[in-house]
């Protein structure tokens, strides 16, 4: 049976009416958190509007201390291994940086596509694994494919109300519970709380197996947390026309100066790339197959802003 991951996903947050709902309202660059292994036992959460879950004092031991960093801060080969990825985190353990986790904020969901550890090593999802859709409101659900297809996760929100953790009391806090079926699943079920305020912060999971055993147990913990910084799915500083394309991608950088463009399928394979060294450039995708690409537009200083095209 495969285990739930440890999500360290960043989450994001809104209001609608009396209820906390999710948005694409990320914590920003330099937000600093510490993900606690919690060694005490806890009963699992009650379920519904209006909750007061209280999990003060609970013993815990600090596991890994991540930070939230730009574009810059990952390597070329990082951005080619996640060609969608557009949040990135960095975590350390003992002051020594471990590796680094890559995340997609789409149109619609938050996705992980995999991580790196410290020895280089890549872990890369076979597909994307979402935490959870924007603008979910109480009692939303969403199902999504993973693991070669077979296997399908659904992620509810259940519960939201004011919890109390070593860390402070939060109100407006959601919970998402989510759950398996299909090919290989396991009967687990991984509750995750999040602060919807100032923006949506991961705050404490767990995980329920059958028979009601509390196991997977975490706290986070945010000592900086940089705020007001809204991510999305294209994230340009460029325009490309027509979308969808037939023979000749038309790009213009406006003012930005970039010096290189490459283009990759959806599964991360790099089909094209072009040196560019002016305002505007052309890009024939006679040969491409019809699909959805990614472009990524590499600057001066190495960063890198993507943004997607069809191809009919």
């Amino acid at each position: 049976m495969k285990k739930f991951l440890l999500f360290t996903l960043i989450g994001v947050s809104g209001i609608l009416s009396a209820q906390p709902v999710t948005s694409n309202q990320l914590p920003g660059i330099g937000t600093d958190y510490t993900f606690y292994q919690i060694s005490g036992n806890i009963t699992h959460g009650t379920t519904g509007a209006n909750q007061t879950w209280n999990y003060n004092p609970v013993a815990n031991s600090e596991l890994l201390v991540y930070e939230v960093i730009g574009s810059n801060g990952v390597t070329q080969t990082d951005l080619d291994t996640f060609p969608l990825a557009n949040y990135f985190t960095q975590f350390y353990y003992g002051g020594n940086p471990l590796g680094n986790d890559f995340y997609e904020i789409t149109s619609t969901r938050l996705a992980n596509h995999g991580s790196k550890g410290s020895g280089g090593n890549y872990n890369k999802n076979q597909m994307p694994i979402y935490e959870y859709e924007f603008n979910m409101n109480f009692n939303d659900e969403f199902t999504f494919a993973f693991f070669q297809g077979n296997t399908f996760r659904t992620v509810k929100y259940d519960s939201y109300g004011t919890l109390t953790t070593p860390y402070g009391t939060f109100t407006d806090v959601i919970r998402l519970k989510t759950t398996e079926t299909g090919v290989g699943s396991t009967t687990d079920v991984l509750y995750k709380y999040y602060a919807t305020q100032p923006v949506m912060h991961p705050l404490f999971q767990y995980v329920v197996e059958t028979g009601g055993t509390v196991k997977n147990k975490f706290f986070y913990n945010f000592t900086n947390l940089v705020t007001g910084i809204q991510t999305t799915q294209n994230n340009t500083n460029f325009t490309i026309y027509p979308n969808p394309v037939q023979n000749d991608l038309n790009i213009n950088f406006g003012k930005n100066k970039y010096k290189q463009v490459e283009i990759y399928t959806l599964l991360g394979e790099k089909v094209i790339t072009e040196v560019v060294g002016t305002t505007t450039t052309v890009i024939n995708t006679k040969n491409l197959s019809s699909g959805i690409y990614i472009i990524k537009a590499i600057d001066e200083n190495n960063s890198v802003t993507t943004c997607k095209f069809s191809k009919n």
